[in-house]
């Protein structure tokens, strides 16, 4: 039996799914028969895709902002020793100015179960008055979470939150705190100088 489609389809298979296409069953009631859950975490899955994807754009600032202080270091670091070492890096003033967008990165790190973790479905036989039944699902979990799309889309939200963040003490130190190149050319750079030029009247 073919597993997967071979026309250079992108489908993702949960291992659940994989396994009834290796070893499917015989002779088993349909109320027994339970569905692996494959096609009703589809979109949980995408969601979980995405953000994964995101929080490795994030990791991707996190050690652009450590190579400003090591260019040596941080390739080799995951996102939580990276964020680390970046604090371990900034100075207290920086700290302080930056604290609350450290925190949304933290918290978006400490969320990445979603890597690691997979989504199970759970369901309950439903009887149909015309006869038979099928499975009704009933519940969904992300690892020992109950996680829905909702869930998992607000966790996207804060990937996003975590990278725009990390961005922004990355610009901060590339264009405030060091004599970049670069800031003669940023366009947010060179509209914050002309309006402080404009509050102390020149």
């Amino acid at each position: 039996m073919r597993l997967w489609r071979t026309d250079g389809s992108e489908e993702f298979i949960s291992w659940r799914e994989m396994w009834k296409r290796m070893y499917p069953t015989m002779d088993l009631s349909p109320e027994y028969d339970e569905p692996s859950g494959f096609w009703d975490a589809a979109e949980m899955n995408r969601l979980r895709g995405v953000a994964i994807v995101q929080a490795a754009e994030t990791e991707a600032v996190l050690a652009e902002i450590l190579s400003i202080f090591d260019p040596s270091a941080g390739r080799a670091l995951t996102a939580g020793p990276l964020l680390a070492a970046v604090r371990r890096q900034l100075d207290t003033q920086t700290l302080d100015r930056w604290s609350q967008a450290l925190g949304v990165i933290d918290t978006a790190i400490k969320r990445n179960r979603i890597v690691h973790d997979t989504v199970q479905v759970g369901y309950s036989w439903r009887e149909l008055a015309a006869g038979g039944g099928t499975h009704v699902p009933v519940i969904s979990l992300l690892g020992n979470e109950d996680r829905n799309e909702i869930d998992l889309q607000n966790d996207l939200d804060l990937q996003r939150r975590a990278t725009r963040d990390a961005i922004e003490i990355l610009h901060h130190l590339k264009h405030r705190k060091s004599a970049s190149s670069e800031a003669r050319h940023c366009e947010v750079c060179l509209q914050e100088q002309e309006d402080d030029h404009r509050t102390r009247g020149g």
